[in-house]
């Protein structure tokens, strides 16, 4: 685990250290690529492609998103463009979209199983989930999460004689723990935090779940005046409710 990443899963530990919590960590490592204008789902999706040792490049899916007449700037306004580029570029990879609903837990259980996740949420100017109806939609790759355990109930997770919190896994999680995790995770909603990539920053960011997908589940406008007809291709209507809201990509090898 890098120093940036540990101190941010550190930050979000010591909100809450009055609490007799144990936390689980579960991360998949994604080497990071900076976006160059508003290409930031083409490069998000480019990071997920890469950790499958699929070598994406992101002039080359730019300029097949072009062709499709899926982007002109790197814009990707649509979920469907996305999907449809992953799976073009690599056939054989399993991609799925799914509606996001009431269900915050459907994306904890995903990460649990390997699974890597494409959302868009509006960003702040800290790059974390903000709420702005849009205007500031940007894409994210959730590559991990952290799920508070009551410490007394940690013991299937918690490594013999460890001094930290927290355990931090990079590998695969056998399925019983998979269910009692889940189980944690639907008491503790709130505390649920999950792992981030996108292109404006080369470092993780460490954000609250609920956050992200209440970010998401509000994108509804486009910026106009930032966004022309000339230079950007705009769902139909505008009307980002029906292409980005309350929708996720999954990726998995």
């Amino acid at each position: 685990m890098d120093q940036i990443l540990e101190k941010r899963i550190l930050d979000v530990i010591q909100q809450y250290e009055n609490k007799d919590l144990f936390w689980f960590i579960k991360n998949s490592k994604i080497e990071p690529l900076s976006q160059s204008g508003p290409q930031c789902g083409i490069v998000a999706l480019c990071m997920a492609l890469n950790s499958y040792n699929i070598n994406c490049n992101v002039d080359i899916l730019m300029n097949r998103a072009r062709e499709l007449n899926y982007t002109k700037s790197g814009e990707i306004f649509d979920i469907e463009f996305l999907a449809n580029l992953a799976k073009e570029y690599w056939s054989s990879l399993q991609i799925t979209l799914l509606s996001l609903e009431d269900d915050n837990l459907q994306i904890s259980n995903l990460i649990l199983k390997n699974k890597l996740v494409l959302i868009a949420y509006d960003c702040d100017l800290n790059f974390e989930p903000c709420f702005k109806q849009g205007v500031k939609a940007h894409w994210a790759l959730i590559t991990g999460l952290m799920i508070p355990v009551e410490f007394d109930q940690s013991e299937f997770i918690r490594e013999q004689d460890s001094e930290n919190n927290f355990v931090y896994y990079q590998t695969s999680i056998e399925d019983h723990k998979i269910k009692i995790l889940n189980n944690f995770a639907n008491s503790n909603l709130d505390k649920i935090f999950v792992i981030c990539r996108h292109g404006k920053s080369k470092y993780p960011g460490v954000w609250s779940l609920k956050k992200l997908l209440d970010s998401n589940k509000q994108l509804k406008f486009i910026d106009h005046q930032k966004c022309n007809n000339e230079n950007f291709i705009k769902p139909k209507d505008g009307d980002l409710s029906k292409s980005l809201a309350k929708k996720i990509l999954i990726l998995n090898n």
